[in-house]
């Protein structure tokens, strides 16, 4: 939030008993910007701060159009002048912004407090996240609304993703791929192109956490947010094709595990399948058994977002007690049992419709794993009622039935999308 500026427009424009009450407001709320100390009092003010103006911005264009109509103006002056109030206050690009922050208010909030975990903040260091962060979700809400083919979206997220975590290098003319949990992998002649060239292939994939068919308003109204956005690259992941696969099967999760050496976040990958454990392998070099149990190894500070990796984990967990596979039912509890996992202070998804979903199954809402991971309501998003929440769950739970199509999720890996 800026200093308030002198603005000789609006004072020119607007009656002066209005535009004193405009400037003493922004005053007051610029006021309490330096004792900001909490992520929802940042956010509550960032709110005040884009109403003012555009409330502000609105009135002065009100002012000017009641002088057009009674004639004091031409329509060219109008216009100049309207133009004027535009390029002053950005009513435009503020009503862009706060409506993400209503859309996205508790993935923002979230996201902010996973960036300062615990910590005293200073305004600046909030404001530069907070820039951060909207950007980030601009893109990743464009990327979302694009219209294009499912091919050049999906192109796009892997991308994306490949550049998050970093995981892209050309040594010796070679490019390689990298996954967090076997290393580097070198691209592979995949098939021979009419010019005499190899067409080249990746075993790193873009893996999806939370799959692309589960994208609605079922979804957000359990996230509690206006759009999930599951273009953002933090639901992805660059992962060996094998690995991929085992997630979405259902016989391998990813779980927070604890903060490292840096004070980051860090993550495991757990394999709930016995038969895999055994004699199969994930590439040449590791078994699955080597990886059971294993740290993702990052090469930078950007992390996944956890709230698309509890619904996966959670999702996961449902399919296996509806399918009363025990062995693995009980394996995804020991997981529970043994690693830090998911506390949060707003929770992930929505307890009443998770609560619907489970009861459909016949299934009681396991308390260990929903205790400080569930919320009750959301800011923007409120509780809807009994029927319609009956209805979202029963959609989840007809979609968590589904595979992923070849169309939903990245096996190519081609040498022109990264």
């Amino acid at each position: 939030m800026g200093r308030l500026p002198i603005r000789e427009r609006m004072s020119s424009v607007l009656p002066t008993t209005v535009f004193e009450s405009f400037k003493k407001r922004k005053a007051s709320n610029e006021s309490k910007v330096p004792l900001t100390t909490s992520v929802a009092e940042f956010i509550a003010l960032k709110e005040k701060d884009l109403e003012i103006d555009i409330n502000m911005g609105k009135a002065a264009k009100e002012e000017l159009d009641q002088e057009y109509k009674r004639k004091k103006m031409s329509a060219q002056v109008f216009q100049e002048q309207c133009a004027e109030i535009e390029a002053e206050l950005s009513v435009s690009e503020k009503e862009k912004e706060l409506l993400l922050i209503q859309t996205q208010y508790k993935f923002i909030r979230e996201d902010l407090q996973e960036v300062f975990p615990g910590t005293d903040l200073t305004p600046k260091e909030i404001e530069a996240a907070y820039a951060s962060l909207l950007c980030q979700k601009a893109e990743a809400a464009t990327n979302n609304n694009v219209s294009a083919s499912m091919d050049f979206k999906q192109g796009r997220f892997r991308k994306a993703v490949l550049d998050r975590y970093g995981a892209v290098k050309v040594e010796g003319g070679l490019k390689y791929h990298y996954c967090l949990l076997t290393g580097w992998c070198p691209m592979k002649p995949k098939k021979l192109k009419q010019d005499g060239t190899y067409e080249m292939a990746s075993d790193v994939v873009a893996a999806r956490l939370v799959p692309k068919f589960f994208e609605g308003d079922d979804l957000n109204y359990i996230y509690g947010v206006g759009n999930a956005l599951l273009s953002d690259p933090r639901n992805g992941l660059p992962l060996h094709d094998a690995i991929e696969k085992q997630l979405d099967a259902g016989n391998a999760v990813i779980v927070p595990h604890q903060l490292d050496e840096n004070g980051l976040q860090s993550f495991k990958l757990w394999v709930v399948c016995g038969e895999l454990l055994k004699t199969h392998w994930v590439n040449n070099e590791k078994k699955w058994a080597d990886v059971n149990g294993q740290v993702l190894q990052f090469l930078n500070r950007n992390r996944p977002q956890r709230r698309y990796l509890y619904f996966k984990f959670i999702t996961t967990y449902l399919k296996w007690k509806r399918l009363n596979n025990t062995d693995k039912v009980a394996m995804l509890d020991a997981i529970g049992a043994k690693e830090t996992l998911w506390a949060t202070p707003d929770g992930y998804l929505r307890r009443s419709t998770l609560h619907m979903l489970f009861r459909q199954a016949n299934i009681d809402l396991p308390e260990n794993l929903t205790e400080d991971t569930t919320f009750e309501d959301s800011k923007y998003s409120k509780a809807r009622s009994p029927e319609e929440e009956n209805m979202h769950a029963r959609t989840l739970a007809r979609k968590s039935d589904q595979s992923e199509t070849a169309e939903d999720r990245d096996r190519s890996g081609s040498d022109d999308d990264s």
